[in-house]
C-alpha cells in the first residue's frame, strides 16, 4: 500500500511539473508571437498601403478606358442606365486634380451627357404624354363605375399641359363639391397637368398645381444625374505607380527566422507533453487502481478477521450454556432429591452443590464474555 501511494504521489507531482512547463510554454508563445507581431504589423502595413496604391492607380486607368467606352458608345443604351454608369466614373474620376488623360475621359462623358440629355427630355415628355392622356381615361371610366345609367356624359380631354372636364347633368351635387373634385384631381396628377377645368352645370372650375410639367422634369432629370456638368474637378493627386517596397533590415529577418524557429520547437513540444500527459494519466490510473485493489483486500481481510472471532465467541457461548445447563442438573437433581425424602440426599446436597454451581457460574461467564466479545469485535469492525 505504501509503495502504491508513493508511485500515486510520484505521477501527481510529475502531472504538476507538465502543467508547470506546458503553462510556460503557453507563456513563451504568447511572447513571441507578441514579438512577431510587432515586427510582421510595419511590413504589412507597408505592404497593403502599397497594394492600396497600386489598385487605386488600376482602378483609375480602368475608369479613364471606361469613360472612352462608354462615350464611343453613347448614346445607344437607354439614357438613365447609361448616366447612372457614367456618374460612378465621374464620382471616381472626379475627385482628382485635373491632367490630360483623366480631363479627356470627362469631356468624352461631358458630351454623351448633353446627347443622353435631349434623348432623356424626348422620353419624358413621350411618357408624361401617355400619363396624361390615361389619366383622363382613368377620369371618364370612374365616372361611367359610379353614374352606370349616365355613361358618357363625363368626357376629358387633354389640351397640351391643361385638361379639360366636360359633366352634362348634374350628378356632381352641390358648386362646392365640383371644386373639390377639381382641387383632388390636381393632387392625384402630381404635376402632369399645369390647369385642370371642370365645367358642368354649376360653371366653371380649376384649380392650378403646385408642381408645373416643367418643375416634374427637372425633377425627373435632377435624379438622373444628367443636369450638372461632368466635367468636374476635386484636389486629390493623380494616383501613380508606388516606389517597390524595400526590402526588410538584416537583423529584422534574423531575429524573424529566429522567432520562427522557436515556434516551431514550442510546436514540436506540445507533441511531447501529449505522450507524457497519456504516460501520466495511464500511471496515475495504475496507482489508483492498486490502492484500490489493496484496500478491498484489507477489508475482507478484516471481515474475514471479524467473521472468526464472532464464530469462536459464538462457540464459547455455545459451550457456556451446555455448564450452566449442567451445573443447574447438578443443583436442582440435588435438591430435589432432598425434597422428595432420598436416602442419602442430605449426605450428596454439599456435592451437588459443589459440583453444580462451578458449572453453572463458568456457564454463565462463557455466555456473558462470548457476547461482549461479539460486540467489542463489531465495534472494530465498523471503526
Amino acid at each position: 500500500m505504501r509503495a502504491a501511494r508513493n508511485d500515486l504521489q510520484d505521477v501527481q507531482e510529475q502531472k504538476a511539473v507538465l502543467d508547470q512547463e506546458r503553462q510556460s510554454s503557453t507563456t513563451m508563445r504568447q511572447q513571441l508571437e507578441a514579438e512577431l507581431a510587432a515586427i510582421d504589423r510595419p511590413i504589412k502595413e507597408a505592404e497593403h498601403n502599397h497594394a492600396l496604391k497600386v489598385r487605386e492607380l488600376d482602378l483609375y486607368h480602368t475608369n479613364v478606358k471606361a469613360a472612352q467606352e462608354l462615350g464611343s458608345a453613347c448614346p445607344t443604351e437607354i439614357p438613365f442606365e447609361t448616366a447612372e454608369n457614367a456618374i460612378d466614373i465621374v464620382d471616381s474620376l472626379g475627385k482628382y486634380i485635373p491632367e490630360p488623360e483623366r480631363d479627356a475621359a470627362l469631356k468624352v462623358l461631358e458630351k454623351c451627357r448633353a446627347k443622353l440629355l435631349r434623348i432623356a427630355r424626348a422620353n419624358i415628355n413621350d411618357t408624361v404624354k401617355d400619363l396624361r392622356a390615361e389619366f383622363a381615361i382613368e377620369i371618364e371610366d370612374l365616372f361611367d363605375e359610379a353614374n352606370p345609367y349616365n355613361r358618357g356624359d363625363l368626357t376629358a380631354t387633354v389640351s397640351g399641359v391643361n385638361l379639360d372636364v366636360r359633366m352634362q347633368g348634374n350628378f356632381e351635387g352641390r358648386a362646392r363639391h365640383s371644386q373639390e373634385q377639381v382641387d383632388m384631381w390636381c393632387i392625384e396628377a402630381g404635376g402632369l397637368f399645369k390647369k385642370i377645368t371642370l365645367k358642368n352645370s354649376h360653371g366653371t372650375f380649376s384649380c392650378t398645381s403646385t408642381t408645373k410639367p416643367a418643375d416634374l422634369m427637372a425633377s425627373v432629370l435632377e435624379k438622373a444625374g444628367l443636369t450638372n456638368s461632368w466635367f468636374v474637378s476635386g484636389d486629390e493627386a493623380t494616383p501613380v505607380m508606388p516606389e517597390p517596397l524595400p526590402p526588410p533590415p538584416p537583423l529584422t529577418t534574423q531575429r524573424r527566422q529566429q522567432l520562427a524557429s522557436e515556434l516551431d520547437a514550442l510546436d514540436a513540444s506540445v507533441v511531447t507533453f501529449e505522450a507524457r500527459q497519456a504516460r501520466i494519466i495511464e500511471q496515475e490510473a495504475d496507482a489508483e487502481q492498486t490502492i484500490v485493489r489493496i484496500d478491498q483486500k484489507y477489508e475482507q481481510r478484516v471481515q474475514d478477521w471479524g467473521d472468526l472471532k464472532i464464530a469462536r465467541a459464538g462457540r464459547v457461548q455455545i459451550v457456556g450454556v451446555i455448564f450452566t445447563v449442567i451445573g443447574g442438573a447438578f443443583v436442582l437433581g440435588t435438591v430435589g432429591a432432598l425434597q422428595s425424602g432420598a436416602e442419602g440426599a442430605k449426605r450428596f446436597l454439599p456435592i451437588g452443590i459443589g459440583v453444580g454451581l462451578p458449572f453453572a457460574v463458568l456457564g454463565g461467564t462463557m455466555i456473558i464474555g462470548g457476547s461482549l466479545r461479539k460486540k467489542r469485535v463489531r465495534e472494530q469492525l465498523a471503526n
